[in-house]
């Protein structure tokens, strides 16, 4: 029987070395456990070895905290947090008629707010979801680079880059689902040769859609290596099942129709390749992730390196073919969960010398980038309490149930739920996804769209934030002719709210001028 043991185990590692893993020595090979026959206890799931770790990591999250005002930095967050709100409410979103779900793309972490929200002001539940993530992020790295062999002082150097490179402070507090999905990322690595892996995996896609790409991905890696794929599938399917049920039944479908939306309303897909290509390159370069993208060199030393490295190609060529501006948004929040793979690749070169010095590089690079960083997020979180004082001003004097077309779709419904709003986008107001089907074939050509849905929802009104790109939504609909009237607002934050008079008749199509994505 030991020899048969025996026997199995060199087989296992000899898969492990043909596909995601490393050719490692066998301190680095974990024994799957998928069977309840196994042999082995699972692994800790806190740093037992120096609890002082999770201490350091836990002041660092809160230095990301000082001088929170009770505001977040982006509109995003107020969908979530009228979302939330929302549901407790008697689960119905009066603001837009539609489901709480609608427009969600995170159905876990929505759950999560309103879950918390029972038991504190919404804004600061999203603030103690966001903290919590961001510490169960930070333990998921501890775990993924000791796994990868990382020991000692190289252990928080890597998790510290993991939390403060590039606009991951920002990411982790935008108020959004960005720093679960990262937790939920360096998790999928650390467990991927356990039992728990696939009841991770199956809720992974209701985290972040994208992310069950990555589960499928190291299911099929744990299938080729360990085996037992009908019984790993079915855990899988059954941890997703809740979630699949509540979101098929609130919105008719599996999938958010978020992505959607917005590949719709941008119309990106048809721009010169060359075009997108570089869009994406530009928004890499800005994201100031390139150092840590050089980690991709290190991919064959560490458990499910290869994986990481697929997933990442996978997700930024989906960018390039659909939505390629998609990449630079919201501070790069959808690199968000490529952090924690770079860091595992980084973690593969913690036993070489060199690896000391490029360790310390890598810090000092962090560490440079954490007062910006956090500085960026203290002044949006400042504009974005400036936009909605003044949207709290502005909407309080129009007449109840007057149709108004935004193209953000959270703070007006988080200050007037009451209002009937009208997302042109569709985040919201997914009915508006078919007239930029038909008629929007270029990024900032909406006019024919906008002119079509202005009509059909009777709309009276219409906030329009004045900055580039969103501005065009008021210039569209103007080459439509429609007529923009200012209406008096205190001068505060960059929204100004119009009455607007729709033209006698369906004019020829008048194109506005081409604008680049916003930035």
């Amino acid at each position: 029987m030991g020899a048969i043991h025996h026997a199995g185990r060199r087989l296992a590692a000899e898969r492990q070395r043909s596909w995601c893993c490393p050719p490692a020595d066998d301190r680095n090979v974990m024994p799957f456990r998928l069977s309840p026959a196994a042999d082995h206890d699972s692994p800790p799931l806190l740093p037992s070895q120096n609890p002082w770790r999770i201490v350091l990591y836990a002041l660092c999250i809160g230095a990301f905290l000082t001088g929170w005002k009770g505001a977040f930095p982006l509109d995003d967050s107020y969908i979530v947090l009228h979302s939330a709100r929302s549901l407790l409410a008697g689960n119905h979103d009066t603001a837009y008629d539609t489901s709480p779900l609608t427009g969600a793309t995170s159905s876990i972490h929505l759950a999560l707010v309103a879950a918390l929200g029972t038991i504190m002001p919404l804004p600061l539940a999203s603030l103690a979801i966001a903290a919590v993530s961001a510490l169960v992020y930070a333990l998921g790295l501890d775990q993924m680079v000791r796994e990868a062999g990382a020991q000692g002082w190289k252990v928080p150097a890597l998790v510290l880059l993991g939390l403060t490179a590039g606009g991951t402070p920002i990411n982790l507090f935008n108020g959004l689902e960005t720093g679960l999905a990262m937790a939920t990322t360096a998790w999928l690595f650390a467990l991927c040769d356990d039992r728990r892996l696939p009841v991770l995996a199956g809720m992974a896609p209701f985290v972040r859609p994208e992310l069950g790409l990555l589960s499928a991905i190291l299911l099929l890696r744990a299938a080729w290596l360990h085996g037992a794929p009908i019984r790993t599938a079915t855990i899988s399917l059954l941890a997703a099942l809740p979630w699949m049920t509540w979101v098929w039944i609130e919105t008719g479908s599996l999938v958010p129709t978020t992505a959607a939306a917005k590949i719709a309303f941008y119309a990106e897909f048809g721009e010169p390749l060359e075009e997108r290509i570089g869009a994406v390159l530009k928004a890499l370069l800005k994201s100031g992730l390139l150092p840590l993208y050089a980690g991709i060199a290190g991919i064959s030393r560490v458990r499910g390196g290869w994986c990481g490295a697929l997933f990442i190609g996978a997700i930024l060529t989906i960018a390039t073919v659909t939505l390629p501006s998609s990449v630079s948004w919201n501070y790069q929040r959808y690199l968000g969960p490529t952090v924690p793979i770079t860091v595992l690749w980084l973690s593969g070169f913690s036993g070489l010398r060199t690896g000391t010095l490029a360790y310390a590089l890598l810090g000092l690079y962090a560490a440079f980038n954490i007062g910006p960083a956090v500085k960026t997020l203290r002044s949006a979180e400042a504009n974005n309490l400036a936009n909605i004082a003044t949207l709290d001003a502005a909407l309080r004097n129009l007449p109840p149930g007057s149709p108004i077309l935004i193209h953000d779709a959270g703070i007006a419904s988080w200050t007037h739920p009451e209002a009937r709003l009208i997302d042109v986008v569709g985040l919201k107001t997914p009915s508006s996804i078919d007239f930029h089907r038909k008629f929007t074939h270029h990024p900032c050509e909406i006019g024919p769209a906008l002119d079509r849905i202005a009509r059909s929802s009777h709309a009276r009104f219409a906030v329009v934030s004045e900055v580039e790109f969103w501005s065009c939504t008021r210039t569209a609909l103007e080459g439509q002719g429609w007529r923009f009237v200012p209406m008096p607002q205190p001068m505060r934050g960059y929204y100004r709210l119009y009455r607007i008079e729709q033209p006698p008749a369906l004019t020829p199509p008048v194109y506005s001028h081409p604008m680049p994505p916003p930035r």
